[in-house]
């Protein structure tokens, strides 16, 4: 390979030299007919023009104007003539080399004050990131050559900007940003009277609706903008044109259109034979032949498809080696054009034979030596990328062990975690024996008096104290599973009777929910399966609990069984909300839990599924589970097959795991809405408690009932219909609820005037530190963690009700009116307060660390945060932290002035408490020793 590459780079250079020196010998060269300033332009000129079609020979022009300029000190055109390679390397697909030209284009236009090639220079750096589908790249360059643009009032680079940065965003899937930038794009462009530009954006919108899924704006769009191209001449951008209006045809199902347009399409890339949009067409055209079921058609053209790609493919190798060739016949042929042109002027001089000779023989003496060169380089570089191989092999070796050690390290996490829970719950069993024993106990002794609320308050102990047993046994279980300590006492079950009779068992808490739970059967009477009952019944119990637990009224849940050769396949399928694709293959993972739960069901540890698969592997069989989001969910579990005489043994059966895990959590299970409003009698306020577990709410209400009156909502939705009908004072809320969760319902409280003064107090179990602030952000007024203290709840609803309702709730409220924004200064705004608010205690924040945090110029964060609050970033970078240290102080969140200061990064408690003064009218120290 190495061979014919010289031999061919000799030929060239060797048919070179003979040009030059005929050109010498009749005085042919003659540099001072044009200027240096017309040459250096001519040269960028047809740089920029051959920069698609000919990228070889752009950077040959661009090369030539390169070292003119720098020869002659024309700064900027040799700055230009940088950006220019760039450009050339960028077509190559050399894009380290590009990179590398860009940034020194940069460089030199900083350092030499040239703005516009400056602005050129990111614009160029972007679309390199765009080339390579980097589009936050692309979009971080875009964003500074924009700044650039609009200070130079540049509206063409302006609009430039406008255009790469919706292809940018368009590439991210952000449509509606993508849809902003085309159309400020497209409105400088018509200012500016450029069609092509004006168009070449609006196709750009267009086929941003199409991938919207907005198939009638598509559709409109795309056939004006066929009218609007057809005057213009253009071909090419017809023919895309009509394919992706075939395209929003064949997506509304209306084929017959899709294909005449279709057909448009590929007769007008035939006639221009611009092949690359013809398969593009011809890819349309299959896909339209497809959907209309005629596959013979759909057939020929996906086969004229795959050639002309992989024709292309192959093309695109064979163009990029005879570019070389090209080039040179190019400066050839214009070597000649010069030298008729001249003729005249070239008389004078002839060259003897000999001197041709000796010319020739120096010649060939130089391509000698430039052969052995370019043979030596050869090898070098050979033996460079075979060291490299050598050193990503070694690596490679590296990484892999290095992957072995984390998998192991893993597997033995893994297994300490679960000896971990395994040991937890041995140890709670003591506990819990005792708290139970003593409960029955109570209940037993025929001496002791207890009221009828006691009597609940015993049954609704002792019934949680055995859930946590369960708990506990389900942790143990799946731990002897592992260490393969659980023994299955196997016996031919008949299939019907023994699925019929623990379906039955549900149909109760079915019905109650509203829920349509049907069985059918169409396996065999002697079909059966070798099981172990008692296990078997928690495979059945969590399935279908689960499938009650995440579906709602009007949905459905069949259970079936059939004999598929040699297994029974029982199959357990609801119409609920179905699993997220994301969490689908992670059910059966122990410990683990959806991040979105759309009815937001009660969830456990993720113990009961992994149990399901280790059990019924355990007996030999399978599970499978899919679902679709929002349409439900379906588990099929397949059991090797048996066959007795009669069929096997199922009558009379107990099902006692079933019947004692019902009993703890069917109440819960049914529990679908509160609605309770004690009526109101005197002038006791009112207390909504929103929590949907109904024990939680009888706790709650047993101890606030002798002093409020209370009302009870199972979720937000139930909570948003009481508080029209009922004068609430304060909201007790829970967070993990269905349908409309406790993050949910506070901010329609807090956005909702009628309602948004009510003080609210967060009880919830799962409040980590993350919750807190995110409810704090939201405005409410205090949190407690479940379990809690009688005398600590009463205290702090107390404090809450006498507090004054006219403080205000959010800190940022004051500074500007978020209803007054549009939606995407609404998100700068949001974002720029949670940068504002993580780094409230850092002392040295500044304009700077905010442009960067939300990847912005510091110049427009200054703009913006003027615009909106009419302050500048550092005035409300102040105000904001002085709002949230007087929130903290007068929520007696800190204390002591030193506290409150090191909370908004002050280290001068004097200087702070005279800075506070000024703007509160008091001192720090007074409202930390007030008692109000």
């Amino acid at each position: 390979m190495y061979d014919k590459s010289i031999i061919k780079v000799g030929l060239l250079c060797l048919l070179t030299c003979i040009a030059t020196l005929k050109a010498f010998s009749i005085g042919l060269v003659d540099q001072d007919t044009l200027s240096v300033m017309d040459r250096i332009e001519g040269y960028s000129e047809r740089a920029w023009k051959l920069r698609d079609k000919r990228p070889d020979s752009s950077l040959f022009y661009a090369n030539k104007a390169l070292n003119l300029a720098k020869g002659h000190g024309y700064e900027d055109l040799e700055i230009q003539a940088i950006n220019y390679i760039g450009v050339a390397y960028r077509n190559l697909s050399n894009y380290s080399k590009a990179f590398e030209k860009y940034l020194e284009a940069l460089r030199l236009s900083e350092e030499r004050g040239n703005q516009e090639q400056r602005g050129y220079s990111l614009i160029n750096l972007g679309n390199l990131y765009l080339y390579q589908t980097n589009f936050h790249g692309a979009i971080k360059y875009f964003i500074q050559a924009l700044d650039q643009a609009q200070s130079l009032a540049n509206q063409r680079m302006v609009a430039y900007c406008f255009t790469n940065l919706g292809r940018s965003y368009k590439g991210i899937n952000e449509y509606g940003q993508a849809e902003l930038y085309f159309k400020q794009a497209i409105e400088i462009r018509k200012k500016q009277e450029d069609l092509y530009g004006q168009l070449s954006a609006e196709m750009e919108l267009a086929e941003v609706y199409l991938l919207q899924g907005n198939l009638d704006k598509a559709e409109n769009y795309h056939l004006a903008l066929a009218v609007n191209i057809e005057p213009t001449g253009n071909p090419r951008m017809l023919g895309m044109v009509y394919n992706n209006v075939a395209r929003v045809y064949l997506s509304k199902g209306e084929l017959v259109s899709a294909k005449h347009f279709a057909q448009k399409a590929i007769n007008i890339t035939n006639d221009i034979t611009t092949r690359y949009e013809e398969k593009n067409v011809l890819e349309t055209l299959s896909r339209i032949y497809a959907s209309g079921e005629d596959y013979k058609n759909a057939f020929q053209y996906h086969v004229r498809y795959a050639e002309l790609n992989q024709q292309l493919f192959s093309e695109e190798n064979i163009r990029k080696i005879e570019q070389l060739k090209g080039q040179y016949e190019m400066e050839q042929q214009e070597a000649e054009t010069e030298f008729l042109r001249k003729q005249r002027a070239l008389n004078e001089l002839i060259i003897s034979r000999q001197k041709v000779i000796i010319w020739l023989s120096t010649i060939g003496i130089v391509l000698l030596f430039l052969i052995a060169v370019l043979s030596i380089r050869a090898y070098l570089i050979k033996k460079r990328l075979s060291q490299k191989i050598s050193k990503q092999k070694t690596e490679i070796e590296k990484d892999k062990t290095i992957i072995e050690g984390q998998s192991q390290k893993l597997k033995e996490l893994d297994a300490a975690k679960s000896r971990f829970f395994a040991n937890v719950s041995h140890d709670l069993r003591s506990p819990l024996s005792l708290i139970m024993g003593n409960l029955e106990m109570l209940q037993d002794d025929e001496q002791s008096v207890i009221g009828p609320n006691g009597q609940k308050n015993l049954e609704i102990g002792y019934k949680n104290c055995k859930r946590l047993l369960y708990l506990t046994d389900e942790i143990n279980d799946l731990t002897r599973l592992e260490e393969g300590k659980i023994s299955l006492k196997k016996e031919a079950i008949s299939v019907k009777p023994f699925i019929q009779m623990l379906t039955d068992m549900f149909v109760g808490t079915a019905e109650y929910k509203g829920v349509n739970l049907r069985y059918s059967d169409q396996t065999e009477v002697v079909d059966c399966f070798e099981i172990d009952p008692r296990q078997f019944e928690k495979v059945f119990y969590n399935l279908v609990s689960n499938a009650i637990r995440h579906t709602a009224k009007g949905d459905s849940i069949n259970i079936s069984t059939q004999s598929i050769d040699e297994r029974v396949v029982l199959e357990i399928s609801d119409t609920g909300e179905g699993i997220p694709s994301d969490s689908l293959p992670h059910v059966f993972d122990r410990f683990y839990q959806s991040k979105s739960n759309e009815y937001k069901a009660r969830e456990g540890l993720g113990i009961g599924l992994a149990l399901v698969k280790e059990l019924v592997e355990l007996h030999g069989g399978s599970i499978e589970v899919s679902s679709i989001k929002g349409k439900g969910t379906t588990f099929t579990v397949a059991m090797p097959k048996v066959q007795a005489a009669g069929g096997g043994s199922a009558a009379g059966r107990s099902f006692s795991y079933v019947s004692e895990r019902k009993a703890l959590y069917d109440d819960i299970d049914r529990e679908a809405s509160a609605g309770v409003s004690i009526p109101d009698i005197g002038d006791k306020k009112s207390i909504l408690i929103v929590d949907d577990h109904p024990e939680i709410r009888y706790h709650l209400r047993q101890i606030l009932e002798d002093d409020y009156h209370i009302v009870e909502a199972a979720h937000g939705l139930e909570a948003l219909e009481l508080l029209k009908t009922n004068d609430i004072q304060l909201i007790l809320s829970d967070l993990m609820m269905p349908w409309m969760d406790g993050f949910e319902l506070i901010n329609e409280i807090k956005s909702t005037p009628d309602y948004s003064n009510i003080p609210i107090l967060v009880v919830s179990a799962r409040i980590s530190d993350t919750d807190q602030e995110r409810v704090l952000y939201q405005g409410i007024n205090d949190y407690l963690q479940k379990p809690f203290q009688k005398k600590e709840l009463l205290l702090r609803i107390t404090n809450l009700i006498n507090q004054t309702r006219h403080q205000p709730q959010d800190v940022f409220a004051e500074l500007f009116d978020k209803n007054k924004l549009d939606t995407v200064e609404k998100d700068i705004m949001i974002r720029l307060e949670q940068v504002v608010m993580e780094k409230i205690a850092d002392e040295h924040l500044s304009v700077y660390q905010l442009a960067d945090a939300m990847a912005a110029s510091e110049r427009q964060v200054y703009r913006l945060v003027k615009k909106l609050t009419g302050l500048t970033p550092f005035e409300y970078v102040t105000e904001v932290r002085m709002k949230y240290v007087d929130y903290l102080i007068r929520k007696k969140k800190v204390k002591n002035p030193t506290a409150a200061a090191r909370s908004i990064g002050s280290k001068n408690v004097t200087a702070f408490s005279r800075q506070y003064e000024k703007r509160f009218g008091k001192k720090p120290a007074e409202l930390l020793n007030s008692d109000s």
